[in-house]
């Protein structure tokens, strides 16, 4: 019976085992620049969320936008703090990384990487690359000397005024279709001040929590013969 137990654990471990390692979700919910050039107003109503996804341990980072019902993203905005010189979206050449030198009006706060836009909800794949260059080439053959490892401790990082995470542009708010300035974020959705990767154990370590069962099982089964 025990035997069986453990048995049972070691597998449960393996196959536990995550395809993809980790998220971070920034929650919309933060009024930029409305009273003043540097005014920020948290604790909204949330507009939506922005998603990071580590793809596997491959590098590349999936950016995904989903807004509340009826809304669509202008011109979206955000930190990176890694050694990457160079970042393009999907398929696109150009460069959109350039140091504390993005910014939307009338938040003075200034980021890193822009102008992403598109409908909701909008998802594309992020690539880094080790050349500043404005044409960076084909994004799809990543695996490249050029390309440089994204991970998402790269993007959880404040602004210039050390603020929020990132700005997007809302469009299509009410029934009269208003554009707002700009929403972002300090917070998950679990209302925490700062983001956090989620807790999802690392596959080589659920590899020696399994073979480890595996291993008291052969040696009780040993024990009883």
């Amino acid at each position: 019976m025990t035997r069986t137990v453990i048995t049972a654990l070691a597998l449960t471990a393996l196959s536990a085992i995550p395809s993809q390692a980790a998220s971070i979700t920034f929650d919309l919910n933060c009024n930029l620049g409305q009273a003043a050039p540097g005014a920020m107003q948290c604790g909204v109503p949330s507009y939506g969320t922005v998603t990071f996804d580590d793809m596997n341990g491959s590098g590349d980072v999936r950016l995904t936008v989903d807004l509340t019902a009826g809304t669509k993203f202008k011109d979206l905005f955000f930190n990176y703090n890694g050694s990457a010189v160079g970042i393009t979206a999907d398929e696109g050449a150009s460069n959109l990384l350039d140091p504390d030198d993005w910014s939307h009006a009338p938040y003075t706060g200034r980021f890193d990487v822009g102008a992403l836009d598109g409908n909701d909800s909008f998802t594309t794949m992020l690539y880094g690359w080790n050349s500043a260059s404005s044409n960076l080439g084909n994004t799809g053959g990543t695996d490249g000397t050029n390309n440089v490892n994204l991970t998402l401790e790269d993007f959880q990082v404040l602004d210039t005024l050390n603020q929020t995470y990132l700005a997007l542009h809302i469009q299509n708010i009410g029934a009269g279709g208003d554009s707002m300035n700009a929403v972002g974020s300090r917070e998950v959705l679990d209302g925490a001040r700062q983001t956090d990767v989620s807790a999802v154990p690392e596959p080589a370590s659920l590899v020696l929590l399994g073979t480890g069962l595996f291993a008291t099982a052969a040696r009780f089964r040993r024990r009883q013969s």
